[in-house]
């Protein structure tokens, strides 16, 4: 008897097989003692073993052809203990047949993918509505209403910078910024919140910068550059425009992203809504084109074109 690859059991690991290459493999790791103690050793996880081998002893006992096997977000454990544990789930397997070659080339329809029910439900709802209308906590950073700057400097030239993020929610809880260059200039950026500093870059010849420290889920930010040139200060956003302003993504809106990513990592219609739920607009843009679903993300392009004087 022929072995399964390295490769391939790693493939089996990362649910990149298909329906049928997946049957395959497993049917082989029923028969073959020897594969199936390499397939804990490459992949050092025995309870994601596990935990594939009781998916498609579930999909078998529904007499289905799995598009591809979910997996939960699980813990690694030690090849020792995982061999006995594998081996015991192989044990108390049923036999099954091996599906035919009309069942292995079913074709695949479109968001198909296998849910959760709490999923089912939102995307459900999501769908009958026909729209993702903004969260208030993105409406919130469409108000013009805070004027926090240095005013101090000039704004000559200005007028054309950009900045990302501006008016956002970001995920992240050290976020990423990006502007507009100015010829010749070096850049400190400041982040504040209200009237307080919170984090200051050095000085920088690039255009793009990171915060170097965490900052607090569920708040809101200011944060401005002041481009140096010579004897000349230029503050980005130049006043008295309104401040480039970001909120971090709060602590459960981000678990339960995490929760959805880890179930359904190719699920594009549910991460798109998800994303769109809670504000992250380009992330949801992303993945609602990705997803095909034109109405919805019709609907989240759309929402800057609210103005600001009637958000509230």
């Amino acid at each position: 008897m022929s072995h399964i690859e390295d490769d391939t059991l790693r493939a089996l690991y990362r649910n990149q097989l298909t329906g049928a290459e997946a049957r395959a493999v497993l049917d082989h790791l029923h028969q073959c003692e020897e594969c199936r103690r390499r397939a804990v050793i490459v992949t050092d996880s025995a309870q994601r073993m596990k935990d594939v081998l009781e998916i498609w002893k579930q999909e078998d006992d529904q007499e289905s052809v799995p598009r591809r096997l979910p997996f939960a977000k699980i813990a690694t454990a030690a090849a020792a203990a995982a061999a006995a544990i594998l081996l015991a789930v192989l044990m108390v397997r049923k036999p099954v047949d091996r599906p035919t070659a009309v069942e292995a080339n079913r074709p695949l329809q479109q968001h198909s993918t296998v849910r959760a029910a709490e999923w089912n439900d939102v995307i459900q709802n999501t769908l009958q509505a026909g729209r993702i209308d903004p969260p208030q906590e993105w409406l919130a950073l469409q108000s013009d209403t805070e004027r926090y700057r240095d005013m101090s400097a000039t704004n000559h030239g200005s007028e054309s910078i950009t900045l990302d993020p501006d008016n956002a929610i970001v995920e992240s809880t050290r976020p990423h910024f990006t502007w507009s260059a100015i010829e010749g200039a070096t850049y400190v950026v400041t982040i504040s919140r209200k009237l307080d500093n919170i984090v200051k870059s050095e000085p920088l010849h690039e255009t793009s910068w990171t915060s170097t420290v965490d900052l607090t889920r569920g708040a809101t930010y200011s944060w401005q550059v002041a481009a140096q040139r010579g004897a000349t200060t230029t503050i980005l956003p130049a006043p008295p425009s309104p401040p480039s302003r970001f909120t971090i993504l709060g602590q459960d809106a981000t678990r339960t992203l995490d929760r959805a990513r880890a179930q359904a990592p190719n699920d594009h219609l549910l991460l798109g809504i998800l994303y769109a739920r809670y504000g992250l607009k380009e992330e949801a843009i992303r993945e609602l084109e990705a997803a095909k679903e034109t109405k919805l993300l019709a609907s989240v392009r759309d929402w800057r074109r609210q103005p600001r004087d009637k958000v509230f």
